[in-house]
């Protein structure tokens, strides 16, 4: 056995290796091009509820000392925006816990408003351009229709009232993340309330919420010894490695798009894609594009663009 792996071993090739004198193989040099896209009106009207809602829970903090886990609010609420000039599904969860009625309702009337725009949004962010500056108007923008209109119509519609609650952690003020809740029924983050917990000492095991300060008896986080460990890597006994695939948060939107019930949503960033990858198929119709998506969520509609 201990021969069979040493032989193994000693098969594996690397980029290091050589075959009389030559390299394994040689690589084409990377060519990085940096594409800047407008957002539409639609993702802008979303960029700015997302920025008005935070900003409201961030105000308060500013005018006291700095607080232990404001920074890390802080960094929450940067990254939230940073999706929100992505794509509008990566905001699922926002619309369904943090958004209110109103602030629905106002992205509604606007979204409404702005269908009555016959121009379609590739032109309106101006994302088919000829190499002049020009639109260009002679060639279609593809033969999907990914890019000409903004529908979330049947995506707000997908928000039942009962999703639209508060569901904050009642520690960093952001979207819970593995929700703990108390017997007083006040919901954590699991890292939060453990680390609040961590700081009271308590040697009997009782603590007391941070929020009413009530006593809430024995606390045990809630750990699956056979669950994923740190950052999604598989974990526990006799787990077959090879199987272990990445997390992915279920998402209500994307499997409306999936069952045909409504199209994938464009944002100005999948428009540009869309416009980049129909100018490589024009200048190389033979070629084969190879794509690496760092969302997850919207990874299986990246073909349907």
């Amino acid at each position: 056995m201990a021969l069979v792996q040493l032989l193994i071993q000693s098969s594996r090739r690397t980029f290091a290796d050589r075959i009389l004198g030559r390299p394994l193989i040689v690589l084409p040099e990377i060519n990085t091009e940096l594409r800047f896209v407008e957002l539409s009106r639609e993702e802008t009207v979303i960029y700015r509820v997302v920025e008005e809602v935070y900003r409201k829970q961030i105000n308060p903090m500013l005018s006291d000392t700095m607080k232990k886990g404001s920074y890390a609010l802080m960094l929450s609420k940067l990254l939230r925006l940073r999706q929100a000039a992505s794509h509008p599904f990566l905001l699922e969860s926002v619309f369904r816990e943090t958004f209110t009625p109103d602030d629905l309702r106002f992205l509604e009337r606007k979204f409404k408003k702005y269908e009555a725009t016959t121009l379609p949004v590739y032109r309106q962010i101006k994302q088919w351009l000829a190499p002049n500056g020009e639109e260009e108007t002679a060639q279609p923008f593809g033969k999907g229709a990914h890019g000409t209109d903004f529908k979330m119509g049947p995506f707000l519609k997908n928000l039942k009232p009962a999703h639209v609650v508060e569901k904050n952690c009642h520690i960093c003020q952001d979207i819970v993340m593995d929700a703990q809740v108390l017997d007083c029924g006040h919901h954590f983050c699991e890292g939060c309330i453990e680390e609040d917990f961590r700081s009271q000492i308590s040697d009997d095991g009782r603590y007391y919420c941070p929020k009413c300060n009530k006593q809430v008896g024995m606390y045990k986080p809630n750990v699956d010894p056979n669950a994923a460990g740190d950052h999604g890597q598989p974990g526990g006994k006799n787990q077959n490695f090879a199987a272990w695939k990445p997390h992915v948060k279920e998402s209500q939107w994307l499997e409306l798009c999936t069952k045909g019930k409504a199209k994938l949503v464009p944002s100005a960033k999948t428009i540009g894609l869309k416009a980049q990858m129909l100018k490589w198929f024009n200048e190389a119709p033979n070629d084969k594009i190879l794509g690496e998506f760092s969302s997850l969520i919207l990874q299986p509609q990246m073909g349907s663009i």
